[in-house]
């Protein structure tokens, strides 16, 4: 799987995680960029489901990768403005599935890094498959529950050629719309096609409809997990646990979301991490505008030399 950027979102206040990871020897920063709470480096300075390592990979190079699972996390959202948008986190879920000669059928398995992640069926994302004479079917977990299926026949390499890039209807390239939230699914590819014109080897990836993924067909592209707090099914139940609620900052709210649990934004007029003490901070914002500003990805590069994304040092 290719190098994948590594894009963390700052926050308004340095301090604000440290408070909430008091008595705790916490950094938030890794590589100059401020890792915003419930994540964090460590089971320990983080949110159970959220736990950061660094990854010192081939060719000297360092990554950020979620729990346990080999996750590289590209950018983090914690701040959602309004719903639908939900707080995401954006990695790649790509797959080369190579099919050696008389094998007809491959089975692909997936799962989400842990409880609070899920591939969102708001997201507008789907899963494309790019070969010849195979038919994709995607499935709910490991279920029979069947959330689509697409076929791909190869023509002539001349039809090939004049097709438009990034055309997907078929011939090549098929998709399947992801159409419900997945916490886990299974992918069956099989053979369909005459041995002519069989490949011996598929792309299968996630990403949203519309992106420009020919134009790098090594890299996987962009994938969108949506997290949420996932302890309790709403926000009614969560705020009974104060306790365990998340939405610790004054001038912050509950958000109950569409993939389960809930999320904590600032009300208006206030930005930052509601899941920090005094982490939503006033924006003064004028009555003749209404505009939230916008929080932007920090990116630092593809090739991270170690240890700067692992690195504790402030910007």
């Amino acid at each position: 799987m290719a190098t994948l950027v590594l894009g963390l979102l700052s926050v308004p206040s340095p301090t604000a995680v440290a408070v909430k990871t008091s008595g705790r020897n916490c950094s938030t920063y890794r590589g100059g960029h401020e890792i915003p709470y419930p994540f964090g480096i460590g089971p320990e300075c983080s949110l159970p489901g959220f736990n950061l390592t660094c990854e010192v990979g081939a060719h000297n190079t360092s990554y950020i990768l979620l729990g346990n699972q080999s996750i590289w996390v590209r950018s983090i959202s914690v701040f959602p403005h309004y719903f639908p948008i939900l707080p995401a986190i954006e990695t790649s879920i790509g797959y080369m599935v190579k099919m050696a000669p008389g094998v007809r059928d491959k089975s692909i398995h997936w799962e989400a890094p842990g409880r609070p992640f899920a591939l969102p069926a708001s997201s507008n994302m789907s899963l494309f498959v790019v070969g010849c004479g195979v038919k994709a079917s995607l499935f709910v977990g490991d279920t029979d529950v069947e959330v689509g299926n697409c076929s791909v026949i190869c023509v002539e390499d001349e039809i090939m050629e004049r097709l438009p890039k990034g055309l997907c209807i078929g011939i090549g390239c098929c998709h399947i719309n992801i159409t419900v939230d997945l916490r886990a699914f299974t992918l069956d590819i099989s053979r369909t096609g005459r041995a002519s014109r069989l490949y011996g080897q598929f792309n299968a990836f996630i990403t949203g409809n519309g992106w420009p993924w020919f134009n790098h067909p090594s890299n996987p592209p962009p994938t969108t997990l949506s997290w949420s707090i996932p302890n309790e099914p709403n926000c009614t139940r969560a705020m009974e646990d104060r306790a365990n609620y998340a939405c610790v900052s004054n001038h912050s709210y509950c958000l109950e979301s569409p993939i389960g649990g809930y999320a904590c934004a600032c009300v208006e007029g206030f930005s930052g991490n509601p899941y920090v003490f005094n982490g939503c901070m006033a924006i003064g914002l004028s009555g003749d505008n209404d505009e939230v500003p916008e929080i932007m990805d920090s990116i630092i590069s593809q090739h991270v030399p170690f240890p700067t994304a692992c690195s504790t040092e402030l910007p």
